[in-house]
């Protein structure tokens, strides 16, 4: 599977197992990183997904984190925007969308603004249906995917309370940016 390399990092069992399940119902290869071509020109959700686990990959070792701060932030980087699963559907036929979304998907604007809420929902719904309710990992990933886009959404979206769902923002932030790599952040930083 496509996001392998980063859940075999994993050391919690628990993080790896939901992460993996999550992600293997889901078709994200086929799903635009940004159904409205904005952000992330040309890049599918998979290769979005996999570019914020690198920076967060960075960010934890910067940051100095536990291992199991790393699995979740790693987790939460992965299944932040699955809720983009839920909303991308193909259209068959041209319509007015697809002037302002030339990808051929459509996607209601109520629909792209709740995607971290409906992310945080798909990663409860896993925590419920297998009994994980005690797990307080499992649940922190799932408020960390609510809050991931507050930065562009703040009527919709919780503020992040902490430094994982910082982190989180900071690393699907530079994501979106194509070509932007943690160098070029030192360089303009120093």
């Amino acid at each position: 599977m496509w996001f392998s390399g980063a859940t075999q990092k994993m050391i919690d069992p628990e993080i790896r197992r939901m992460t993996e399940a999550i992600l293997s119902k889901h078709r994200l290869d086929k799903i635009p990183a940004s159904l409205s071509r904005k952000w992330h020109l040309g890049e599918g959700l998979t290769n979005h997904l996999l570019r914020t686990v690198w920076f967060s990959e960075h960010l934890a070792c910067e940051c100095d984190l536990e291992p199991i701060e790393r699995d979740m932030l790693i987790s939460a980087s992965l299944l932040h925007d699955v809720g983009n699963a839920l909303i991308a559907t193909k259209k068959r036929k041209p319509d007015a969308y697809q002037r302002f979304y030339p990808t051929g998907y459509n996607r209601s604007e109520v629909g792209y603004q709740n995607h971290p809420m409906i992310s945080q929902f798909m990663v409860g719904e896993y925590i419920l249906l297998n009994g994980k309710e005690d797990n307080p990992h499992l649940t922190k990933i799932a408020k960390m995917c609510a809050s991931h886009m507050e930065h562009w959404h703040q009527d919709t979206c919780p503020m992040p309370s902490d430094l994982l769902e910082e982190l989180l923002c900071i690393a699907d932030y530079f994501a979106s940016r194509k070509g932007l790599t943690i160098d070029e952040l030192v360089v303009k930083n120093s």
